[in-house]
């Protein structure tokens, strides 16, 4: 990444909006839009190295993960947000849980459209951890849409893969364990 250019960049639109980039409460904007961005967008950079176990025990049940995330329209550079639940059946290898998180904030750090986030996310995992299948369901709020004016601005999809495509209750019940997930979270 690039946080001169990112800068530079900064200090022109705030020109374009008719801005005084040199005033005290500019002064550093752009050197924090930077910073900022290389948190942001790590999207850009090596994919996550996802730690694989054996899996011994020849575990076949479904494991649920669920993780906000933040990314960033291609179109607007405006922030979507939500959560993304992925569940998956391992084969060979298991991972820790914490791993979907890193794939998640990978794949949601670059600039790009939610449809494309959850597919590049569900065919990551397959290729990375070998399991028999995997859902994943995004959910996000787009402000470029309330931005606009639009009064909704949520949208939602999935991408399901290997055996969740062949046997339906299979996705039936990733789709329950997101529920129970959200009632943990809620105290219930």
């Amino acid at each position: 990444m690039n946080k001169q250019q990112i800068e530079k960049g900064v200090k022109e639109i705030l020109l374009g909006l008719g801005e005084d980039p040199s005033r005290e409460g500019l002064l550093r904007t752009p050197e924090r839009v930077a910073r900022l961005y290389s948190n942001l967008f790590i999207g850009y950079g090596e994919e996550p190295k996802i730690t694989k176990f054996t899996n011994k025990k020849k575990i076949n049940d479904i494991l649920a993960r669920k993780c906000d995330f933040i990314s960033f329209c291609e179109h607007h550079i405006v922030p979507f947000a939500g959560i993304v639940y992925v569940a998956y059946i391992p084969e060979k290898y298991l991972i820790g849980l914490d791993k979907i998180d890193l794939a998640v904030d990978y794949f949601a750090g670059r600039l790009r459209l939610q449809e494309e986030f959850v597919h590049d996310l569900a065919d990551f995992l397959m290729k990375t951890m070998e399991p028999k299948g995997v859902v994943v369901q995004g959910y996000a709020i787009h402000y470029c849409a309330l931005c606009k004016g639009n009064t909704g601005g949520g949208f939602g999809n999935s991408a399901v893969r290997g055996v969740f495509t062949e046997r339906w209750e299979l996705e039936l019940k990733a789709m329950e364990m997101f529920k129970r997930l959200d009632e943990l979270e809620r105290g219930k």
